[in-house]
């Protein structure tokens, strides 16, 4: 919020009563709920100024027939090159960007307090595909692992979990942790950890993604996503906003299929991740993209 401030003096957070005017503009996080759309929708009702920041849970709403009239309303699009590849009907302008803060003032790599820990995704949510994750990490015999499992979780999905890893043999080193871990803790597990993998079709966890590489964790990602048998493939759009951002040195998660224990030890002993000084999060760059939004938005 303080960074936003800094370039809309007058910024403040939405109370809930849409005491807004014409000459002002709201930034939407994401559409998560059905109260978030009946929110858009009277902004857009009101001829308010609204921008959809774009996130990987809500992106798929714009393949909604019955949403798109509104959707198609919106003054402008903040997301990743790539996220509207499936939706050619979404016709709303873009300014290819990411919101998320330029990251941690210490960019050390934390290479020397690596242990042989990998951390799988970064839900419960389905998406995160665990059982591809599982599939892969059976003869990694030496490693233990970590599941971030505290939101999106249902009992359906844990039980599944739960009987995957007893198909795998894996009880006894993979942990689920089910409570919410505070920012601390959770920087602390991915600055103990070797590496993060990642298996989602879509874009999302850039959080995660993005701290893990920071704390000198290799990131693993899938480069190309295929969302359904009836889709053609495509460039996932997370792997480039994290190239965007500066987190250059991202591997593709398919390579582990092949890499036995010792290769893959080998591959990921003392790497030290890449950072630019300058990326599309950076804050100077962040500053142009609000200036370019003002100009568009107050012509």
């Amino acid at each position: 919020m303080s960074e936003v401030v800094k370039n809309f003096p007058s910024t403040r957070l939405l109370s809930g009563n849409l005491n807004i005017t014409k000459s002002e503009c709201v930034i939407i996080h994401g559409i998560f709920s059905n109260e978030d759309f009946n929110i858009l929708s009277a902004l857009l009702n009101m001829e308010i100024k609204v921008v959809w920041n774009v996130w990987g849970g809500d992106s798929r709403l714009m393949g909604n027939a019955e949403l798109l009239p509104t959707l198609n309303r919106i003054s402008y699009l903040f997301c990743a090159p790539g996220e509207l590849l499936r939706y050619p009907d979404m016709i709303v302008p873009v300014i290819n960007c990411n919101l998320y803060n330029a990251g941690l003032d210490d960019k050390s790599a934390f290479v020397s307090m690596k242990e042989k820990l990998i951390v799988l995704g970064n839900s419960a949510d389905p998406s995160n595909n665990h059982e591809y994750l599982l599939s892969l990490i059976g003869k990694f015999t030496s490693y233990r692992f970590v599941i971030p499992f505290s939101y999106n979780a249902t009992n359906d999905y844990m039980l599944r979990i739960q009987g995957l890893l007893r198909e795998y043999s894996l009880e006894d080193r993979v942990d689920i942790i089910t409570r919410m871990l505070s920012f601390s803790d959770y920087a602390d597990l991915l600055r103990k950890a070797k590496a993060v993998f990642f298996a989602h079709n879509r874009q999302q966890g850039l959080g995660t993604a993005r701290l893990a590489y920071e704390l000198g964790c290799q990131v693993f990602m899938k480069k190309i996503i295929k969302q359904a048998i009836d889709i053609p493939t495509q460039v996932n759009p997370g792997y480039i906003d994290l190239v965007q951002m500066g987190y250059v040195d991202i591997h593709e998660i398919t390579i582990i299929e092949h890499m036995t224990e010792d290769e893959f030890s080998i591959f990921t002993a003392n790497r030290i991740n890449a950072l630019p000084e300058l990326a599309n999060n950076s804050p100077r760059e962040v500053s142009r993209i609000f200036s370019v939004l003002k100009r568009e938005l107050w012509r």
